[in-house]
């Protein structure tokens, strides 16, 4: 059985927006709330650039809330980076503006030369985050989940209709525990509801909807990986019935167990140097082994076409840390995380 002791979160996202009339904070908290009635010492701390955010929003479980300028991206990171460096820290919340502003002052475009200017700054101050998340102490000991998402699109300079540009959305999840994998092909996620009957749930194709990853989700995959040591799924927990969204972590986050279903050991864990999977059950499958370390950078890699009993890779010349370890056997890819020594 694998034991998830130390699985922490981090939490990001680009854009702005939205009322809160008629929310109900109450009977939908946000996630810390939940998370901290089954693991109430977790240490949550939120860091906003967008006052609303910050200062409507009720029972909503941050044990810190912190804003920072609007639109001043550096300023943020800097915050974000100085509360990571609390070794008691469980789960972070970080909002930057600055893409938003852009967009509703010069237009939500990627033709727009400002407002693909704001989302590359952005974009080198999610790095700054990282860099502090990936320098904490004990970070090789810890399970982190990044979740990258933006709350809206956008048409002209504005948003809050229902047209398929300001309701396309992205959400990126990465870590440790997240097999990297790369889009080559057409969106894989969008479930389009224009002209299903938007406002006539009769017109909405609930099991495909179901299969598209939506904004909703962010929230429900982030609770799920908090509590995941509590063996309690989110979704059929009977005290928390009607969350908006569900959770993607099985589908994504399968280090290690998988490995040993199909039993595959691998050692030595920790090592110095070499890593060695050995097959129990060989397979006639075209094998890949992959090492990559924490940014997703292919580090070591190995191919072996039959008649697997075992692949080796030698990692002796890369920095100490965390790796994870990617095995794909025919379409199935398998994971597991690796410490250098």
């Amino acid at each position: 059985m694998e034991h998830y002791h130390d699985r922490r979160l981090v939490e990001q996202t680009w854009g702005s927006s939205n009322a809160y009339t008629g929310s109900n904070y109450t009977d939908y908290p946000y996630f810390p709330t939940l998370a901290k009635q089954l693991l109430p010492n977790l240490r949550c701390v939120q860091v906003v650039e967008w006052a609303p955010m910050s200062d409507n929003v009720y029972n909503d479980g941050w044990d810190l809330k912190l804003k920072t300028p609007d639109g001043d991206g550096a300023a943020t990171a800097a915050v974000a980076s100085s509360q990571l460096a609390d070794t008691s820290l469980d789960c972070m919340f970080v909002y930057f503006d600055a893409v938003d502003l852009a967009g509703h002052s010069s237009g939500f475009s990627p033709q727009n030369p400002s407002y693909m200017q704001a989302l590359e700054n952005v974009d080198v101050h999610v790095g700054t985050v990282l860099n502090a998340l990936y320098a904490r102490p004990n970070y090789a000991n810890e399970n982190w989940l990044i979740l990258v998402i933006t709350d809206h699109g956008g048409i002209g300079t504005g948003h809050g209709g229902i047209t398929y540009e300001e309701r396309h959305i992205w959400w990126i999840g990465s870590g440790s525990a997240v097999a990297k994998q790369q889009i080559t092909g057409p969106d894989p996620g969008t479930y389009n509801l224009l002209g299903t009957g938007i406002f006539n749930q009769s017109g909405v194709d609930q099991a495909k909807l179901k299969q598209s990853p939506v904004q909703a989700d962010i929230a429900v995959t982030a609770l799920h990986h908090l509590i995941y040591e509590t063996g309690i799924n989110p979704e059929t927990y009977p005290f928390w019935v009607g969350l908006d969204g569900k959770s993607w972590l099985s589908q994504f986050s399968g280090v290690d167990k998988d490995m040993e279903r199909n039993n595959i050991k691998v050692f030595p864990n920790p090592t110095t140097g070499i890593v060695t999977a050995w097959f129990e059950n060989p397979t006639n499958d075209h094998v890949t082994a992959t090492m990559l370390d924490v940014s997703g950078k292919v580090v070591a890699q190995h191919n072996e076409c039959s008649s697997t009993n075992k692949i080796t890779l030698d990692v002796s010349g890369q920095p100490k840390g965390m790796y994870v370890l990617q095995i794909k056997i025919g379409e199935q890819l398998l994971t597991r995380k690796v410490e250098l020594k």
